[in-house]
């Protein structure tokens, strides 16, 4: 996992991940976009949008 800011390396096992999406999933993903201190790529937010999702689950997880 990554911290916030900072872009996701690549490596050998990263697997590539498409996304079709329409306009307005665009534009509100570049609104957030605008929202981060450094502008992060749009890839990049997904990015860190699933690991805010993930964060609380895998917090759970660890506890039990």
């Amino acid at each position: 996992m990554h911290t916030l800011g900072t872009m996701v390396p690549k490596t050998e096992t990263d697997k590539f991940f498409q996304l079709r999406v329409n306009e307005q999933f665009t534009r509100d993903l570049d609104e957030l976009r605008r929202l981060e201190p450094d502008l992060p790529s749009r890839a990049e937010m997904v990015r860190r949008l699933i690991d805010r999702a993930l964060k609380p689950r895998k917090r759970q997880q660890r506890s039990h």
